[in-house]
């Protein structure tokens, strides 16, 4: 079972750096808008549903090397992907 409480940690532990999150992305401002509420609202949910699926491969895999290398994997795909449409 996955601990709500460890996956709203994660979700609002990703609070402070929303509201940049639309000012530095085209993309996320075009769909969001210059509105911080969605923008935040947004990321807490997206990173809450994340938070339970490292939660949950911790508890099935029953060791913490699993999530941290997924979370460091998708974060590193993510700038490396910003990195090439960047140019």
């Amino acid at each position: 079972m996955v601990s709500r409480g460890l996956v709203v940690a994660f979700g609002l532990w990703h609070v402070a750096p929303a509201p940049g999150f639309a000012s530095g992305n085209a993309p996320v401002a075009s769909t969001l808008g210059a509105q911080t509420a969605p923008t935040v609202g947004a990321e807490v949910v997206s990173t809450a549903v994340s938070g339970a699926l490292l939660c949950w491969l911790r508890i099935r895999y029953d060791h913490l090397i699993v999530p941290v290398g997924v979370h460091a994997t998708s974060t590193s795909l993510g700038y490396v992907l910003a990195w090439v449409v960047a140019g």
